[in-house]
């Protein structure tokens, strides 16, 4: 806030003269009189408000990016030539449904002799449980085969799922990183599937803050014209070395799904109010080389007060020490007040309402 000086006497002449007109400055018993004498004699006028008690919230602000609520990435299981894409960024997809192929004859995968092998494992175990049956042979000879059976289908699945790969969860396909084709080497990202119908964005609050954040507190985020409502789902309680603040998340319905997964969006979460704290306008306080302070109304004249200032909300400020409930401050007139001023109060502010 910017502070008037003494050496302005224009700016404060014409502030003087307006509070002269409220004062009614113009009676008879004060002419001949300069505004200075009128003023050492009656006070300066100014208007004050009591300080009280209220309810406050902060709204916090970020950017950050959305993400879906549920996403997971599939990698290459092997390295080599992607065969075949089945599907195509957009498409919506089952958990286990088959995204991309590598060729069956890839020497990595041994797909074909896994095949094979398994094949001939079931055909052989099939015959010795009809001998068992029959008393053809004994059971440690059936167990033998079934454990060859079950190594065999083991080998047939992973080649199975080397030569095939699936998508991890139910869900939208928000990226494919690879053409058919490409050469690909292994754990090469292939693809990303996601639910889109909920996002959610992680944002990063520091350690004053923190503990005003409560889990189901409003969260909004926008992005391009496009508002989407949501909650704080998760709040870390340890907080993160790198960064030097805590982890929290909110989660966001996206109808129509109209917001695409990793854009930037602003992020505002509304803070828990609290009940208790004395909330100032901003323009109730003076600023002087970094320090806050107030003028409190005491026997007639201004006591300067230095005031600790807490969250900020638009134009209200949450003041953390140096004023008490029950106390009157200067609003208008601030800028011409010092410490142990005369003071003549021709208003008394109602308090403002409640931030909610």
């Amino acid at each position: 806030m910017r502070i008037f000086s003494r050496k302005k006497p224009a700016i404060a002449a014409v502030c003087i003269i307006g509070l002269a007109l409220l004062a009614g400055c113009s009676r008879e018993e004060d002419k001949g009189k300069s505004m200075v004498q009128v003023y050492r004699e009656k006070g300066l006028p100014v208007r004050v408000t009591r300080v009280e008690n209220q309810p406050f919230s902060s709204e916090y602000t970020f950017i950050a990016t959305l993400g879906g609520v549920e996403e997971s990435n599939a990698g290459a299981p092997i390295g080599g030539t992607i065969h075949r894409i089945h599907y195509r960024v957009g498409d919506v997809v089952k958990k286990d449904a088959v995204v991309v192929s590598f060729p069956a004859d890839s020497p990595a995968t041994q797909y074909n002799q896994a095949r094979v092998a398994f094949e001939l494992s079931r055909t052989t175990l099939k015959r010795i449980k009809n001998l068992y049956n029959a008393g053809g042979v004994s059971l440690q000879e059936l167990d033998t085969v079934r454990t060859r059976y079950d190594v065999a289908r083991a080998n047939w699945d992973a080649a199975r799922q080397s030569v095939h790969v699936r998508a991890p969860i139910t869900g939208t396909i928000t990226q494919i990183s690879v053409r058919e084709s490409d050469s690909v080497e292994e754990k090469t990202l292939l693809f990303t599937v996601a639910r889109t119908d909920r996002l959610q964005a992680e944002v990063w609050i520091n350690e004053n803050d923190i503990t005003h954040i409560r889990m189901g507190d409003r969260a909004i985020a926008r992005w391009n014209n496009h508002t989407l409502k949501g909650r704080v789902t998760r709040i870390n309680r340890t907080m993160n070395p790198m960064r030097q603040a805590f982890g929290v998340v909110a989660e966001f319905e996206n109808p129509g799904e109209k917001v695409l997964c990793g854009v930037n969006a602003h992020i505002f979460i509304a803070g828990s109010a609290e009940s208790g704290a004395i909330v100032l306008n901003r323009e109730d306080i003076r600023f002087e080389k970094g320090i806050a302070f107030v003028f409190v109304v005491e026997n007639g004249r201004a006591s300067r007060r230095e005031v600790k200032i807490g969250r900020k909300m638009g134009t209200r400020v949450e003041i953390l020490s140096g004023l008490e409930p029950g106390e009157t401050i200067v609003t208008d007139g601030l800028m011409l007040v010092e410490d142990n001023t005369l003071l003549h109060v021709i208003d008394t502010a109602v308090p403002a309402a409640p931030v909610q």
